[in-house]
Protein backbone atom coordinates (compact mmCIF):
# COMPACT_ATOMS: atom_id res chain seq x y z
CA UNK A 1 0.00 0.00 0.00
CA UNK A 2 2.97 2.36 0.05
CA UNK A 3 6.73 2.70 0.32
CA UNK A 4 8.96 2.34 3.35
CA UNK A 5 12.19 4.35 3.42
CA UNK A 6 15.30 4.64 5.57
CA UNK A 7 13.95 7.13 8.10
CA UNK A 8 10.64 5.31 8.50
CA UNK A 9 12.39 1.99 9.20
CA UNK A 10 14.67 3.72 11.69
CA UNK A 11 11.71 5.36 13.45
CA UNK A 12 9.71 2.10 13.56
CA UNK A 13 12.76 0.27 14.92
CA UNK A 14 12.98 2.83 17.72
CA UNK A 15 9.23 2.76 18.37
CA UNK A 16 9.10 -1.04 18.64
CA UNK A 17 12.21 -1.25 20.85
CA UNK A 18 14.57 -2.82 18.29
CA UNK A 19 17.02 0.04 18.87
CA UNK A 20 17.35 2.81 21.49
CA UNK A 21 15.13 5.85 21.14
CA UNK A 22 17.00 9.03 20.20
CA UNK A 23 15.65 12.45 19.28
CA UNK A 24 17.78 12.58 16.10
CA UNK A 25 14.37 12.03 14.55
CA UNK A 26 11.91 14.33 16.35
CA UNK A 27 10.21 12.32 19.07
CA UNK A 28 6.72 13.35 17.93
CA UNK A 29 7.37 12.20 14.35
CA UNK A 30 8.60 8.82 15.60
CA UNK A 31 5.63 8.34 17.93
CA UNK A 32 3.07 9.50 15.34
CA UNK A 33 4.32 6.97 12.79
CA UNK A 34 4.40 4.29 15.49
CA UNK A 35 0.85 5.03 16.63
CA UNK A 36 -0.45 4.87 13.06
CA UNK A 37 1.50 1.66 12.49
CA UNK A 38 0.02 0.06 15.62
CA UNK A 39 -3.51 1.23 14.81
CA UNK A 40 -3.23 -0.06 11.24
CA UNK A 41 -2.02 -3.44 12.44
CA UNK A 42 -4.96 -3.64 14.86
CA UNK A 43 -7.47 -2.70 12.15
CA UNK A 44 -6.11 -4.80 9.30
CA UNK A 45 -4.09 -7.49 11.07
CA UNK A 46 -0.79 -7.00 9.26
CA UNK A 47 2.27 -4.79 8.98
CA UNK A 48 0.96 -3.71 5.58
CA UNK A 49 -2.10 -2.39 7.38
CA UNK A 50 0.13 -0.12 9.44
CA UNK A 51 1.66 1.30 6.27
CA UNK A 52 -1.79 1.67 4.71
CA UNK A 53 -3.18 3.71 7.60
CA UNK A 54 -0.14 6.01 7.64
CA UNK A 55 -0.44 6.56 3.89
CA UNK A 56 -4.19 7.24 4.07
CA UNK A 57 -3.90 9.70 6.96
CA UNK A 58 -1.08 11.74 5.44
CA UNK A 59 -2.71 11.66 1.98
CA UNK A 60 -5.95 13.06 3.38
CA UNK A 61 -4.07 15.74 5.32
CA UNK A 62 -1.98 16.77 2.30
CA UNK A 63 -5.00 16.83 -0.02
CA UNK A 64 -6.96 19.00 2.42
CA UNK A 65 -4.14 21.51 2.92
CA UNK A 66 -3.10 21.80 -0.73
CA UNK A 67 -6.76 22.11 -1.73
CA UNK A 68 -7.09 24.96 0.75
CA UNK A 69 -4.15 26.70 -0.92
CA UNK A 70 -5.74 26.40 -4.37
CA UNK A 71 -9.12 27.58 -3.05
CA UNK A 72 -7.47 30.59 -1.43
CA UNK A 73 -5.85 31.49 -4.75
CA UNK A 74 -9.28 31.34 -6.37
CA UNK A 75 -10.86 33.48 -3.64
CA UNK A 76 -8.16 36.09 -4.17
CA UNK A 77 -9.50 36.57 -7.70
CA UNK A 78 -6.24 35.65 -9.40
CA UNK A 79 -6.52 34.73 -13.09
CA UNK A 80 -8.12 31.36 -13.77
CA UNK A 81 -4.92 30.20 -15.42
CA UNK A 82 -3.08 30.74 -12.13
CA UNK A 83 -5.70 28.71 -10.24
CA UNK A 84 -5.48 25.78 -12.66
CA UNK A 85 -1.67 25.99 -12.77
CA UNK A 86 -1.55 25.70 -8.96
CA UNK A 87 -3.94 22.76 -9.06
CA UNK A 88 -1.87 21.05 -11.77
CA UNK A 89 1.29 21.70 -9.77
CA UNK A 90 0.03 19.68 -6.80
CA UNK A 91 -1.78 17.08 -8.89
CA UNK A 92 0.68 16.29 -11.66
CA UNK A 93 4.24 16.85 -10.41
CA UNK A 94 5.26 13.25 -9.47
CA UNK A 95 7.02 14.33 -6.28
CA UNK A 96 3.73 14.87 -4.44
CA UNK A 97 2.27 11.47 -5.34
CA UNK A 98 5.55 9.77 -4.48
CA UNK A 99 5.76 11.29 -1.00
CA UNK A 100 2.04 10.80 -0.37
CA UNK A 101 2.62 7.01 -0.36
CA UNK A 102 5.90 7.31 1.56
CA UNK A 103 5.32 7.58 5.35
CA UNK A 104 8.03 10.15 6.05
CA UNK A 105 7.92 12.99 8.53
CA UNK A 106 8.85 15.29 5.64
CA UNK A 107 5.52 14.67 3.87
CA UNK A 108 3.37 15.96 6.72
CA UNK A 109 5.93 18.60 7.62
CA UNK A 110 5.71 20.11 4.13
CA UNK A 111 1.92 20.26 4.32
CA UNK A 112 1.93 21.81 7.82
CA UNK A 113 4.57 24.31 6.72
CA UNK A 114 2.36 25.35 3.78
CA UNK A 115 -0.68 25.62 6.08
CA UNK A 116 1.30 27.80 8.50
CA UNK A 117 2.25 30.20 5.70
CA UNK A 118 -1.26 30.12 4.23
CA UNK A 119 -2.85 31.03 7.57
CA UNK A 120 -0.33 33.83 8.04
CA UNK A 121 -0.90 35.07 4.48
CA UNK A 122 -4.66 35.27 4.89
CA UNK A 123 -4.34 37.04 8.23
CA UNK A 124 -1.84 39.57 6.88
CA UNK A 125 -3.84 40.24 3.71
CA UNK A 126 -7.14 40.53 5.60
CA UNK A 127 -5.68 43.05 8.04
CA UNK A 128 -4.17 45.06 5.16
CA UNK A 129 -7.52 45.16 3.36
CA UNK A 130 -9.44 46.13 6.50
CA UNK A 131 -7.00 48.92 7.36
CA UNK A 132 -7.15 50.30 3.82
CA UNK A 133 -10.95 50.21 3.80
CA UNK A 134 -11.05 51.97 7.13
CA UNK A 135 -8.84 54.74 5.79
CA UNK A 136 -10.89 54.95 2.61
CA UNK A 137 -14.15 55.20 4.53
CA UNK A 138 -12.82 58.14 6.52
CA UNK A 139 -11.54 59.97 3.45
CA UNK A 140 -14.28 59.06 0.95
CA UNK A 141 -17.19 57.23 2.56
CA UNK A 142 -19.04 56.77 -0.73
CA UNK A 143 -16.10 55.20 -2.57
CA UNK A 144 -15.08 52.37 -0.28
CA UNK A 145 -13.81 49.51 -2.43
CA UNK A 146 -15.83 46.27 -2.49
CA UNK A 147 -14.34 42.92 -1.62
CA UNK A 148 -11.96 41.39 -4.13
CA UNK A 149 -14.41 38.58 -4.82
CA UNK A 150 -17.75 37.22 -3.77
CA UNK A 151 -16.38 34.19 -1.90
CA UNK A 152 -16.39 34.30 1.88
CA UNK A 153 -13.01 34.27 3.59
CA UNK A 154 -12.33 32.07 6.64
CA UNK A 155 -13.11 33.86 9.91
CA UNK A 156 -10.26 35.45 11.83
CA UNK A 157 -10.36 33.11 14.81
CA UNK A 158 -10.16 30.05 12.54
CA UNK A 159 -7.08 31.47 10.88
CA UNK A 160 -5.38 32.13 14.22
CA UNK A 161 -6.18 28.60 15.42
CA UNK A 162 -4.96 27.19 12.11
CA UNK A 163 -1.76 29.20 12.36
CA UNK A 164 -1.11 28.02 15.91
CA UNK A 165 -1.85 24.35 15.10
CA UNK A 166 0.20 24.37 11.89
CA UNK A 167 3.18 26.09 13.54
CA UNK A 168 3.08 23.63 16.43
CA UNK A 169 2.87 20.56 14.16
CA UNK A 170 5.62 21.88 11.89
CA UNK A 171 7.84 22.45 14.93
CA UNK A 172 7.12 18.96 16.26
CA UNK A 173 7.68 17.15 12.96
CA UNK A 174 11.05 18.69 12.13
CA UNK A 175 13.37 20.72 14.34
CA UNK A 176 13.91 23.44 11.75
CA UNK A 177 10.13 23.97 11.74
CA UNK A 178 10.49 25.88 15.02
CA UNK A 179 13.11 28.19 13.50
CA UNK A 180 10.86 28.89 10.51
CA UNK A 181 7.90 29.57 12.83
CA UNK A 182 10.05 31.96 14.90
CA UNK A 183 11.09 33.95 11.81
CA UNK A 184 7.46 34.11 10.66
CA UNK A 185 6.36 35.29 14.12
CA UNK A 186 8.87 38.16 14.05
CA UNK A 187 7.71 39.20 10.58
CA UNK A 188 4.04 39.10 11.63
CA UNK A 189 4.82 41.06 14.79
CA UNK A 190 6.30 43.81 12.63
CA UNK A 191 3.49 43.90 10.06
CA UNK A 192 0.45 43.24 12.29
CA UNK A 193 0.76 46.31 14.48
CA UNK A 194 -2.87 46.14 15.61
CA UNK A 195 -2.72 42.42 16.52
CA UNK A 196 0.68 41.97 18.09
CA UNK A 197 -0.92 40.57 21.21
CA UNK A 198 -2.35 37.64 19.25
CA UNK A 199 0.99 37.00 17.58
CA UNK A 200 2.59 36.90 21.02
CA UNK A 201 -0.06 34.50 22.36
CA UNK A 202 0.41 32.07 19.46
CA UNK A 203 4.19 32.25 19.88
CA UNK A 204 4.01 31.55 23.61
CA UNK A 205 1.65 28.60 23.09
CA UNK A 206 3.89 27.01 20.46
CA UNK A 207 7.12 27.51 22.44
CA UNK A 208 5.49 26.27 25.67
CA UNK A 209 4.19 23.11 23.99
CA UNK A 210 7.57 22.39 22.40
CA UNK A 211 9.33 22.93 25.74
CA UNK A 212 6.91 20.61 27.57
CA UNK A 213 7.39 17.99 24.89
CA UNK A 214 11.19 18.14 24.92
CA UNK A 215 11.63 18.47 28.69
CA UNK A 216 8.87 16.19 30.00
CA UNK A 217 7.13 14.03 27.38
CA UNK A 218 10.12 12.88 25.30
CA UNK A 219 12.16 11.66 28.30
CA UNK A 220 9.07 9.96 29.71
CA UNK A 221 8.74 8.05 26.43
CA UNK A 222 12.36 6.94 26.64
CA UNK A 223 13.96 9.34 24.14
CA UNK A 224 17.56 10.31 24.81
CA UNK A 225 19.18 13.45 23.46
CA UNK A 226 21.17 12.77 20.27
CA UNK A 227 23.80 15.40 21.03
CA UNK A 228 25.38 17.66 18.42
CA UNK A 229 26.17 15.06 15.74
CA UNK A 230 23.53 16.26 13.29
CA UNK A 231 24.43 19.94 13.72
CA UNK A 232 28.08 19.29 12.90
CA UNK A 233 27.46 17.43 9.62
CA UNK A 234 28.89 20.20 7.42
CA UNK A 235 31.95 20.89 9.65
CA UNK A 236 32.55 17.12 9.55
CA UNK A 237 32.60 17.26 5.76
CA UNK A 238 34.97 20.21 5.78
CA UNK A 239 37.48 18.47 8.01
CA UNK A 240 37.17 15.23 6.02
CA UNK A 241 37.98 17.06 2.78
CA UNK A 242 40.89 18.82 4.50
CA UNK A 243 42.27 15.45 5.63
CA UNK A 244 41.85 14.08 2.11
CA UNK A 245 43.60 17.01 0.42
CA UNK A 246 46.16 18.00 3.09
CA UNK A 247 46.74 14.91 5.24
CA UNK A 248 50.25 15.95 6.24
CA UNK A 249 49.30 19.43 7.40
CA UNK A 250 47.83 18.33 10.73
CA UNK A 251 49.69 18.33 14.05
CA UNK A 252 49.89 15.24 16.23
CA UNK A 253 47.75 16.90 18.89
CA UNK A 254 45.10 17.86 16.34
CA UNK A 255 45.11 14.38 14.83
CA UNK A 256 44.60 12.87 18.29
CA UNK A 257 41.56 15.08 18.85
CA UNK A 258 40.13 14.15 15.45
CA UNK A 259 40.77 10.43 16.02
CA UNK A 260 38.84 10.63 19.27
CA UNK A 261 35.98 12.49 17.58
CA UNK A 262 35.78 10.27 14.47
CA UNK A 263 36.39 7.02 16.31
CA UNK A 264 39.78 6.46 14.69
CA UNK A 265 38.31 6.21 11.19
CA UNK A 266 40.09 7.52 8.09
CA UNK A 267 37.41 10.05 7.21
CA UNK A 268 39.50 11.46 4.39
CA UNK A 269 39.02 8.16 2.54
CA UNK A 270 35.31 8.07 3.47
CA UNK A 271 34.64 11.59 2.21
CA UNK A 272 31.76 11.83 -0.31
CA UNK A 273 31.30 15.43 -1.57
CA UNK A 274 27.52 15.03 -1.96
CA UNK A 275 26.68 12.97 1.11
CA UNK A 276 27.79 13.46 4.72
CA UNK A 277 26.47 10.13 6.02
CA UNK A 278 29.71 8.09 5.53
CA UNK A 279 31.67 10.60 7.62
CA UNK A 280 28.86 11.49 10.00
CA UNK A 281 28.24 7.83 10.87
CA UNK A 282 31.71 7.61 12.45
CA UNK A 283 30.67 10.13 15.10
CA UNK A 284 28.95 8.76 18.19
CA UNK A 285 25.59 10.17 19.27
CA UNK A 286 26.63 10.01 22.94
CA UNK A 287 30.08 11.57 22.60
CA UNK A 288 31.11 13.74 25.57
CA UNK A 289 30.70 17.48 25.19
CA UNK A 290 34.47 17.89 25.66
CA UNK A 291 35.01 15.79 22.52
CA UNK A 292 32.67 17.98 20.51
CA UNK A 293 34.32 21.13 21.87
CA UNK A 294 37.76 19.80 20.97
CA UNK A 295 36.61 19.07 17.43
CA UNK A 296 35.22 22.60 17.02
CA UNK A 297 38.56 24.01 18.21
CA UNK A 298 40.55 21.94 15.71
CA UNK A 299 38.03 22.72 12.97
CA UNK A 300 38.65 26.44 13.56
CA UNK A 301 42.44 26.03 13.58
CA UNK A 302 42.53 24.06 10.33
CA UNK A 303 40.39 26.63 8.55
CA UNK A 304 43.13 29.28 8.76
CA UNK A 305 45.64 26.95 7.12
CA UNK A 306 43.64 25.90 4.05
CA UNK A 307 40.30 27.74 3.83
CA UNK A 308 39.93 26.52 0.23
CA UNK A 309 39.18 22.99 1.49
CA UNK A 310 36.32 24.30 3.61
CA UNK A 311 34.89 26.42 0.79
CA UNK A 312 35.07 23.49 -1.64
CA UNK A 313 33.36 21.20 0.88
CA UNK A 314 30.57 23.71 1.44
CA UNK A 315 29.99 24.27 -2.28
CA UNK A 316 30.06 20.55 -3.07
CA UNK A 317 27.56 19.91 -0.27
CA UNK A 318 25.00 22.42 -1.57
CA UNK A 319 25.31 23.09 -5.31
CA UNK A 320 22.49 20.61 -6.02
CA UNK A 321 20.02 23.06 -4.51
CA UNK A 322 20.90 25.66 -7.16
CA UNK A 323 21.83 23.64 -10.23
CA UNK A 324 18.73 21.97 -11.77
CA UNK A 325 20.54 19.10 -13.47
CA UNK A 326 20.08 15.34 -13.44
CA UNK A 327 23.45 14.74 -11.79
CA UNK A 328 21.78 14.09 -8.44
CA UNK A 329 18.74 12.25 -9.79
CA UNK A 330 18.87 9.70 -6.96
CA UNK A 331 18.07 12.53 -4.53
CA UNK A 332 14.96 13.63 -6.44
CA UNK A 333 13.49 10.68 -8.33
CA UNK A 334 9.98 9.59 -7.31
CA UNK A 335 9.63 6.07 -5.89
CA UNK A 336 6.50 3.96 -5.68
CA UNK A 337 5.64 0.86 -3.64
CA UNK A 338 9.17 -0.05 -2.66
CA UNK A 339 10.98 -0.91 0.55
CA UNK A 340 14.45 0.40 1.38
CA UNK A 341 16.23 0.63 4.70
CA UNK A 342 18.63 -1.08 7.06
CA UNK A 343 18.18 -4.80 6.39
CA UNK A 344 18.69 -5.98 9.97
CA UNK A 345 15.58 -4.02 10.94
CA UNK A 346 13.63 -4.53 7.70
CA UNK A 347 13.61 -8.30 8.12
CA UNK A 348 11.87 -7.88 11.50
CA UNK A 349 8.78 -6.55 9.72
CA UNK A 350 6.48 -8.38 7.34
CA UNK A 351 6.03 -5.81 4.59
CA UNK A 352 4.78 -7.60 1.49
CA UNK A 353 3.10 -6.85 -1.82
CA UNK A 354 -0.31 -8.49 -1.80
CA UNK A 355 -1.56 -7.44 -5.24
CA UNK A 356 1.12 -5.77 -7.34
CA UNK A 357 4.20 -7.78 -8.27
CA UNK A 358 7.71 -6.56 -7.55
CA UNK A 359 8.34 -6.29 -11.29
CA UNK A 360 5.39 -3.93 -11.76
CA UNK A 361 6.53 -1.83 -8.79
CA UNK A 362 9.97 -1.50 -10.32
CA UNK A 363 8.38 -0.51 -13.60
CA UNK A 364 6.37 2.23 -11.84
CA UNK A 365 9.53 3.62 -10.25
CA UNK A 366 11.36 3.35 -13.58
CA UNK A 367 8.63 5.37 -15.29
CA UNK A 368 8.89 8.02 -12.57
CA UNK A 369 12.66 8.15 -12.95
CA UNK A 370 12.47 8.26 -16.75
CA UNK A 371 10.00 11.16 -16.59
CA UNK A 372 12.71 13.18 -14.86
CA UNK A 373 14.99 12.73 -17.86
CA UNK A 374 12.53 14.21 -20.35
CA UNK A 375 13.72 17.58 -21.58
CA UNK A 376 11.82 20.36 -19.84
CA UNK A 377 9.62 18.12 -17.68
CA UNK A 378 12.66 16.90 -15.76
CA UNK A 379 13.03 20.40 -14.34
CA UNK A 380 9.89 19.76 -12.29
CA UNK A 381 11.86 17.19 -10.28
CA UNK A 382 14.89 19.34 -9.52
CA UNK A 383 15.51 21.37 -6.37
CA UNK A 384 17.28 24.06 -8.38
CA UNK A 385 14.12 24.86 -10.31
CA UNK A 386 12.25 25.73 -7.15
CA UNK A 387 15.16 27.49 -5.46
CA UNK A 388 15.46 29.94 -8.35
CA UNK A 389 11.68 30.33 -8.44
CA UNK A 390 11.78 31.27 -4.75
CA UNK A 391 14.63 33.74 -5.25
CA UNK A 392 12.93 35.41 -8.23
CA UNK A 393 9.64 35.71 -6.33
CA UNK A 394 11.45 37.17 -3.32
CA UNK A 395 13.29 39.72 -5.47
CA UNK A 396 10.04 40.69 -7.21
CA UNK A 397 8.24 41.08 -3.88
CA UNK A 398 11.03 43.32 -2.58
CA UNK A 399 11.07 45.47 -5.71
CA UNK A 400 7.28 45.92 -5.65
CA UNK A 401 7.10 46.31 -1.86
CA UNK A 402 4.80 43.32 -1.42
CA UNK A 403 5.65 43.05 2.25
CA UNK A 404 3.33 40.13 2.97
CA UNK A 405 5.13 38.06 0.33
CA UNK A 406 8.49 39.19 1.70
CA UNK A 407 7.46 38.11 5.21
CA UNK A 408 6.36 34.67 4.00
CA UNK A 409 9.52 34.21 1.93
CA UNK A 410 11.74 34.60 5.01
CA UNK A 411 10.89 31.16 6.53
CA UNK A 412 11.41 29.66 3.06
CA UNK A 413 14.84 31.27 2.74
CA UNK A 414 15.76 30.01 6.21
CA UNK A 415 14.71 26.51 5.13
CA UNK A 416 16.94 26.83 2.07
CA UNK A 417 19.84 27.72 4.36
CA UNK A 418 19.11 24.66 6.51
CA UNK A 419 19.12 22.51 3.35
CA UNK A 420 22.53 23.89 2.41
CA UNK A 421 23.83 22.86 5.84
CA UNK A 422 22.16 19.44 5.70
CA UNK A 423 23.96 16.09 5.25
CA UNK A 424 22.59 15.49 1.72
CA UNK A 425 23.21 17.62 -1.36
CA UNK A 426 20.22 18.38 -3.55
CA UNK A 427 17.77 16.27 -1.53
CA UNK A 428 14.27 17.22 -2.62
CA UNK A 429 12.54 15.91 0.50
CA UNK A 430 14.42 18.49 2.60
CA UNK A 431 13.13 21.20 0.27
CA UNK A 432 9.52 19.93 0.16
CA UNK A 433 8.16 22.59 2.58
CA UNK A 434 9.34 25.40 0.32
CA UNK A 435 8.00 23.63 -2.78
CA UNK A 436 4.63 23.20 -1.06
CA UNK A 437 4.54 26.90 -0.14
CA UNK A 438 5.40 28.48 -3.50
CA UNK A 439 1.71 28.80 -4.53
CA UNK A 440 1.11 30.63 -1.22
CA UNK A 441 3.83 33.13 -2.14
CA UNK A 442 2.22 33.47 -5.55
CA UNK A 443 -1.03 34.38 -3.82
CA UNK A 444 0.74 37.13 -1.85
CA UNK A 445 2.34 38.70 -4.92
CA UNK A 446 -1.10 40.00 -5.86
CA UNK A 447 -1.33 43.53 -4.40
CA UNK A 448 -3.79 44.19 -1.59
CA UNK A 449 -5.86 47.33 -1.50
CA UNK A 450 -3.39 49.00 0.87
CA UNK A 451 -0.38 48.39 -1.40
CA UNK A 452 -2.36 49.66 -4.36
Amino acid sequence: PGSIGWDAIDELAQYTGMKPRLDAHPWFATMLLGWLYDAGRMLFGSDNGGVLLAVVVQSIACNAIYSAVVCSIERAALPRGTVFASLAYYALVPTWASYAQLPYKDTLFAACFALMLLSAALLLRNVSVKESRGAASVAEPSKTAPAANSHSQPSSWKLWVGLCAAALLASLLRKNGLYAAAVLAVAMFVLLRSQRGRVAIVSVVVVACIAIGDIAIAPALGFAHAGSREILALPDQMVARYLRDYPSDVSEEQRAVLDTYFGGEDVGALYDPNLADPVKSTVSYDMPQDTANGFVRVWTELFWRHPDAYVQAAVNASYGYFFPSGMLVRRTEPVYFTTIGEKKYLKQFNFGRLVVSERKCRMATLVGTASGLVAGWGLALRCGTYVWTLLVMFAYALSRKRWVAVALALPCLLTLLVCMLSPVNGCIRYFLPVMASLPVLLLCLKPTASSE
